[in-house]
């Protein structure tokens, strides 16, 4: 049987819009309506949209709703801040709108503080247990990105795959492997998935097998590689972004994963009509995404952190 692969794009996340773009923005709306068309499975807003508000213009415009995407807002957690409940990720009543919230968190003991006490490592897997189990309570769908896993699992497996664990405990829908900086060569990302899979499927009351995904950056330019390395290993969801647009420009190309994943390797990702037109597609969407962000396609190694 064909697996099938989710699509997660963040063309217009991370706050990379210039603020007075607004949910009205035509050129927003189009770049929705696109996504959701050819059947990309999430769509990632910027935190200052709300999901009403995209709705409601949607179906000011004749669109009653997007049929095949899920909006989704992602909260990242700073490793140096502890969270309680009198905090904007509990008091942000905006996140309410949302049935899907992806929570980003550092994964990297490294990362987190290069002298960090083991005391500190443990409080940082509580807060994403709490921040998780938060949303659950409230019936959403949680994407868990696991942020510098490759690197933490590197460095210090314990505490990547602690950090893992937390997400699982809490109830996590998705877990998602982040190649943060592109510090992970392609070799390296099936001994690391396929271990960190082992540790879903335990037979305990305390882990459940649950569906990865991979977000590759294209620091050093592999992106691509990673994300192909990743689904061969196991992963049935790829976070990207059309014609390199979104994220600085550091994304995976998703039109490069589809192509891959669907024509060469046999996975199942877009409705077989829409494959023939994804080159048009995709110069549409990175001609409105330029549109709005007004930024400029760059080589992938110009980002400092590729050589952390």
């Amino acid at each position: 049987m064909t697996r099938a692969i989710k699509l997660y794009d963040m063309t217009l996340g991370l706050d990379i819009l210039p603020a007075e773009v607004t949910p009205g923005d035509e050129t927003m709306l189009s770049i929705f309506t696109i996504l959701d068309r050819i059947g990309v499975h999430y769509i990632e807003l910027p935190s200052h949209v709300a999901e009403s508000q995209i709705l409601t213009h949607l179906e000011m415009n004749r669109q009653k709703s997007l049929p095949n995407s899920r909006l989704t807002i992602m909260i990242t957690m700073d490793p140096d801040r502890s969270y309680n409940e009198n905090t904007f990720i509990y008091t942000q009543t905006r996140w309410t709108e949302f049935n899907t919230i992806t929570i980003a968190a550092d994964t990297s003991s490294y990362r987190k503080n290069k002298s960090c006490n083991k005391a500190r490592l443990d409080e940082n897997l509580r807060q994403i247990e709490r921040i998780i189990k938060f949303f659950k309570r409230q019936g959403k769908e949680v994407i868990f990105d696991a942020e510098h896993f490759f690197q933490g699992y590197m460095i210090d497996p314990i505490f990547a795959l602690e950090s893992i664990q937390a997400a699982i405990r809490a109830g996590a829908d998705w877990i998602v492997f982040v190649d943060t900086n592109g510090e992970c060569l392609p070799r390296d990302v099936p001994h690391i998935i396929n271990n960190a899979m082992l540790l879903m499927t335990k037979d305990t009351d305390t882990f459940r097998k649950i569906p990865c995904g991979i977000k590759a950056y294209n620091d050093c330019g592999l992106g691509l590689a990673i994300t192909l390395a990743a689904v061969e290993a196991g992963v049935e969801m790829v976070k990207g972004c059309f014609y390199n647009q979104g994220q600085l420009n550091r994304s995976t190309d998703l039109s490069q994963v589809i192509t891959n994943l669907q024509c060469k390797m046999g996975y199942k990702v877009l409705p077989e009509h829409y494959i023939a037109n994804l080159t048009e597609t995709s110069r549409s969407l990175g001609k409105l995404a330029e549109t709005l962000n007004h930024t400029q396609n760059t080589h992938p190694i110009n980002h400092k952190a590729s050589c952390m």
